[in-house]
């Protein structure tokens, strides 16, 4: 079972810059689509950012105050990679714990 305790959501600049600004987060459009923040977990984020992100500068953001029966571990099909997903509407500035701003490669 992956560490919990470091779970991550990956923002783009303007994402991050609108989450500042407003003090909550909706979701991406891939998470509005989905019905769920898509997050990382600590082994999970590089391989995000270079598959969804293209490797561009992103701010990693280390989740914190989840509410775990919103929380479920789960592959995007049978057999996959389980990442974790957070069925809420939103996150707000409360949920976050350390920001890490990431250059493009």
């Amino acid at each position: 079972m992956e560490d919990l305790q470091k779970i991550f959501k990956i923002f783009t600049p303007l994402q991050w810059e609108d989450f500042q600004r407003i003090g909550v987060f909706h979701g991406s459009d891939l998470d509005l689509k989905d019905g769920f923040i898509h997050l990382s977990f600590s082994n999970q984020w590089k391989s995000t950012w270079d598959k969804f992100f293209n490797k561009a500068e992103i701010y990693l953001i280390e989740m914190c105050e989840l509410d775990l029966q919103f929380l479920k571990i789960e592959s995007n099909k049978p057999g996959g990679t389980e990442y974790p997903h957070y069925y809420i509407k939103s996150l707000t500035m409360e949920n976050v714990k350390e920001v890490t701003k990431i250059l493009a490669d």
